[in-house]
């Protein structure tokens, strides 16, 4: 397999492993693992990050394992579960940055289209299933990492969809956390829930507008390559 159809398998696995870490940890394992294999097999600078993150969060997955056979995963928050956060939450975002990392290596000697294209595929489908703001939004980030692949204008409007996007979804993920717990969600009074995910939807349709502009800037390169 080439170390491009092994980016293309290991971010898709590792935006499915993201959706449900608990429900599918292997899923993000499998993918760092792909990942892993690709930076070592190009001789990145960032092989060292994805092995860190895939020995991370194999151990939170590996957690999460030994959880179900002991009588299963607590449903809720539970302190049982904090350590397997914080694998994954480090893991994760250590992962994410080896991979902005070695996309903008790989972009220096190779066709950043063919680069940023599975990526915005994979993207496109993060953005339909983010509609539904407990998928997290992997989507726009995967949109975000493509811009910067192709460079433009386009990463300024998606850096900033990403950001606000992912401060609603911590928003949500907390205010759900809290529902469970018992303590009550932000606020009680009628649209408080409506407030709390605004952030999210914000940065979801910051993240849409942003990725129109990019498959129209990714169109036009496309048809000046064809002509040269």
């Amino acid at each position: 397999m080439s170390t491009h159809s092994l980016l293309i398998v290991g971010v898709t696995l590792l935006a499915l492993g993201a959706v449900a870490p608990v429900t599918w940890p292997a899923l993000a394992v499998v993918g760092l693992l792909i990942l892993t294999v690709a930076a070592y097999r190009v001789r990145s600078r960032t092989r060292g990050m994805f092995a860190g993150s895939l020995v991370l969060v194999a151990t939170g997955s590996a957690t999460i394992v030994g959880l179900s056979l002991l009588g299963g995963v607590p449903a809720g928050p539970s302190w049982w579960l904090l350590p397997v956060v914080v694998l994954h939450l480090v893991g994760g975002v250590l992962g994410a940055l080896a991979l902005v990392r070695l996309y903008r290596e790989l972009a220096r000697t190779q066709d950043r289209l063919r680069l940023a294209r599975p990526l915005m595929i994979v993207g496109t489908v993060g953005l339909v299933i983010g509609l539904f703001p407990q998928m997290l939004p992997w989507g726009v980030a995967l949109m975000a990492l493509a811009a910067h692949v192709l460079g433009g204008r386009r990463r300024v409007l998606l850096t900033w969809a990403l950001g606000v996007s992912a401060v609603g979804g911590m928003m949500i993920m907390v205010n759900y956390w809290l529902a469970m717990a018992g303590v009550g969600r932000f606020g009680s009074e009628p649209g408080a829930g409506l407030l709390v995910a605004a952030p999210y939807y914000l940065g979801w349709v910051l993240g849409i507008v942003g990725t129109v502009l990019l498959y129209r800037d990714a169109a036009a390169a496309g048809r000046v390559r064809t002509v040269r």
